[in-house]
């Protein structure tokens, strides 16, 4: 599975210094619980390790 993430979002992440961080570390923490929480819960149901994979 394929994800897509606008750059800026992964930039943002990166810069210590910007107002937009917490927005962004936010939006990736949310990605991540949607990756791993299980299917009957909305979830896409990946084991931790998967999801880790797909990110690399």
């Amino acid at each position: 599975m394929s994800f897509l993430v606008d750059t800026n979002l992964l930039l943002r992440s990166a810069q210590w210094d910007h107002p937009s961080r917490p927005e962004a570390n936010n939006a990736i923490q949310r990605l991540w619980a949607v990756a791993t929480r299980p299917l009957i819960h909305n979830g896409l149901g990946m084991s931790a390790r998967v999801a880790l994979d797909e990110i690399q």
